[in-house]
């Protein structure tokens, strides 16, 4: 019987992430047949967003890569060993001042809400040449403790990465949602 309750709670793990697809008929678990998805969670970089410049024109932030210690699979985290994200953002090469990307993380069901610190900030410095983008990259490396303890039944976060020029001054900035990540 407990093998049975296990195998449930298995199925229906599976299936709220898409991997278990079913079973075929049949009146016992012994004539089941099940069926699991070959594919994996396999976040696909670069994550991409556009900046809003004034006046307009092109630039984008990217996040490239999220990793930790433990490796694949890297929307899995371990809050303890801390982790890494990098990226890049393009810019008009007219542009000269101070960029900082930003990670927040919005814990479901939790009560965890913030900026995770530190931020990466980006000297970004003007090019005479013709005009055109030029790419600046950026990496944060986040420490052990960058997050409490997940709260009780709660491991799971919406990560963002939030682009600012200048501050909020100068009306330029942009984001990319990164998904959501098991941080356990």
């Amino acid at each position: 019987m407990e093998r049975y309750r296990n195998l449930r709670h298995t199925r229906a793990v599976l299936a709220t992430f898409g991997k278990y697809k079913g079973g075929s008929s049949g009146g016992s678990e012994q004539g089941r047949k099940s069926t699991f998805r070959k594919e994996r969670f396999v976040m696909t970089f670069p994550l991409t967003g556009g900046i809003q410049l004034m006046p307009g024109g092109p630039a984008n932030l990217y996040v490239d890569s999220v990793s930790d210690p433990n490796g694949p699979p890297s929307n899995v985290l371990d809050v303890d060993r801390g982790f890494t994200v990098k990226g890049r953002v393009q810019l008009p090469n007219s542009f000269n001042g101070t960029g900082q990307v930003c990670i927040y993380a919005d814990e479901l069901g939790g009560k965890i809400d913030q900026s995770l610190s530190p931020c990466a900030t980006i000297n970004v410095t003007a090019d005479p040449k013709e005009p055109a983008l030029k790419e600046y990259t950026w990496s944060i490396d986040f420490p052990g403790n960058v997050l409490p303890d997940p709260s009780p039944g709660s491991q799971l976060y919406h990560l963002a990465a939030i682009f600012t020029f200048d501050g909020q001054l100068s009306d330029i900035a942009g984001f990319v949602d990164m998904g959501l990540y098991l941080i356990n």
